[in-house]
């Protein structure tokens, strides 16, 4: 049998950090979200799936609960999250202050090459 661990997709892009969760079969009112810290904890309320002993089982099943750490610098009072068609949508502002600098694959120095608000680090070196 299998987990009632949901599966759970997280990202950052741009200003905010997004997280996505399977939860086929769970209704709205069975799962909870909870932030404390730099911890959002996920629960949901396994739904009773009738008398008998399942022969197959592909979709999770019963109650869980998953911990996610979330990024520095998130506003957890901008969270939003929607549940469509079994799949939790979570999305989180980031606050992105001054200072920040966007690190991000190795590119060719340069305007074109460069990354949004990044300098060239031997100019970050210079102006020190």
């Amino acid at each position: 049998m299998k987990s009632p661990i949901p599966e759970v997709f997280t990202r950052v892009s741009g200003s905010s950090f997004f997280v996505s969760a399977d939860l086929p079969g769970y209704p709205l009112e069975d799962i909870s979200l909870e932030v404390v810290g730099r911890t959002m904890t996920l629960k949901g309320k396994g739904a009773d799936r009738g008398p008998g002993v399942p022969l197959h089982l592909e979709r999770r099943t019963g109650d869980f609960e998953v911990d996610i750490t979330l990024p520095c610098g998130l506003d957890a009072s901008g969270i939003s999250a929607r549940l469509k068609d079994g799949v939790l949508e979570i999305s989180c502002p980031l606050d992105r202050g001054p200072g920040h600098i966007a690190v991000g694959p190795e590119q060719a120095p340069g305007p074109a090459g460069a990354a949004p608000g990044a300098e060239d680090v031997d100019q970050r070196k210079e102006s020190k």
